[in-house]
């Protein structure tokens, strides 16, 4: 291995009154960049010293290129030894897209006194107001969740500070209510141009792990359940943990639960119900559009619950809203939810238009493999679903 990525942390620095942490990624046959994090000045006393964060944004650039990594600041101990693993996990479980790499750093510290309190990923949506809202139920069990981190840059583009927001004003409504102060931070981190799919999960740890000079542990609110994992994709249970180091713990959180479960659980809140934010492809980032697969199917999760659609889903009729969809398929995940909802609605008893628009929706997305004796495998679910409708593989 004759090259490798260099990346050279700087100072905190204090901007236009806020607090804001960079470094210089150095790429063999790209130009120089500088990936950032920055908040309200106020978020100082929580950033730590390590230069962890910036190590973390350039694991997945390494793997893709084959490049050793090579950090130009301090990191702490634990996270270079569970990093060893994170990217022999990675590399065996997408061997043509990944390879394992070295890493290294310039220098290693290991932490004293270490903090406490937990720091939450927070975007509003199902996931994360569920793991707000266990820990405020019963905060014994687990590390207390002392505060919520919400990313501009994300899921809501850094040119649109506006949507962020009134985005940020909603979920805030969320966290004050169970007395949890919300942190507002923006990153450029996604202009790296990884597979989010795949680095989603290391792109929170690197937010998360910014604030750990007052938090002991981040919690990344799990995307599936232990019954439904998705393996390999860009935050689970087996690779989210090896982004840990002996001062900061990271845990996926929520993974006991499915979504019917969560949901059932969130009721109970009124400011969820009112703020909740689970669309990404409306044309309003702030808040839920009501007709896209997000919505509807997160509504569909009430309605298998017996549940009235809450203010924040704006959807007059179910049933119709499905079947404005039906002729979208769905992937073999929403496709598994729809029907597990379907399912519990019907072993409940429960009678709607909405059950049998959402049966419809799941027979019209499920792959017919091809009857064609010399042809090809087709390339995927989306081929199949095209040919079924009468087009061609």
């Amino acid at each position: 291995m004759h090259s490798a990525i260099h990346i050279w942390p700087e100072a905190v620095r204090i901007v236009d009154g806020r607090v804001r942490r960079e470094a210089r990624i150095e790429r063999s046959g790209l130009s120089p960049f500088t990936v950032w994090y920055e908040g309200p000045e106020a978020l100082l006393p929580h950033v730590a010293a390590q230069d962890d964060a910036f190590l973390l944004a350039g694991i997945y650039q390494g793997m893709t290129r084959g490049e050793a990594i090579h950090l130009h600041g301090t990191v702490s101990s634990g996270l270079l030894g569970n990093l060893d693993e994170f990217i022999a996990a990675w590399s065996d479980l997408k061997p043509d897209t990944y390879r394992r790499v070295d890493v290294m750093a310039d220098e290693e510290r290991s932490a004293s006194p270490l903090p406490t309190g937990a720091i939450s990923a927070f975007t509003g949506g199902v996931d994360s107001a569920f793991t707000l809202w266990r820990n405020a139920r019963l905060p014994h069990r687990t590390t207390p969740i002392t505060a919520a981190l919400f990313v501009h840059g994300f899921d809501i583009p850094l040119t649109q500070p506006g949507v962020y927001a009134r985005a940020a004003a909603r979920v805030g409504h969320m966290t004050s209510s169970l007395g949890i102060p919300l942190f507002t931070v923006a990153t450029n981190y996604r202009a790296l141009e990884d597979d989010w799919r795949d680095t989603h999960g290391l792109g929170v740890t690197s937010a998360l792990i910014q604030f750990g000079a007052r938090h002991r542990q981040g919690r990344i609110p799990s995307t599936h359940a232990y019954a439904e994992l998705r393996i390999p994709f860009g935050s689970n249970p087996l690779t989210d943990p090896l982004l840990s180091s002996e001062r900061f713990l990271l845990r996926y959180d929520g993974a006991t639960h499915r979504r019917t479960d969560k949901i059932a659980a969130l009721a109970e809140w009124p400011e969820a119900m009112h703020h909740l934010r689970v669309c990404w492809a409306g044309p309003h980032l702030d808040r839920n559009c009501g007709a896209c697969r997000k919505c509807v199917g997160t509504a569909i999760c009430f309605a298998a619950m017996g549940l009235s659609l809450p203010p924040a889903l704006p959807i007059p009729d179910l049933a119709a809203a499905i079947r404005a969809l039906s002729g979208e398929p769905m992937n073999p995940y929403g496709m598994r939810r729809i029907a597990d909802a379907v399912r519990i609605a019907r072993e409940q008893g429960r009678i709607a238009p909405w059950i049998e628009a959402a049966e419809t929706w799941i027979q019209r997305s499920t792959p017919i493999p091809t009857t064609k004796p010399d042809a090809a495998p087709l390339p995927g679910w989306m081929a199949r679903w095209r040919a079924r409708r009468g087009g061609t593989a």
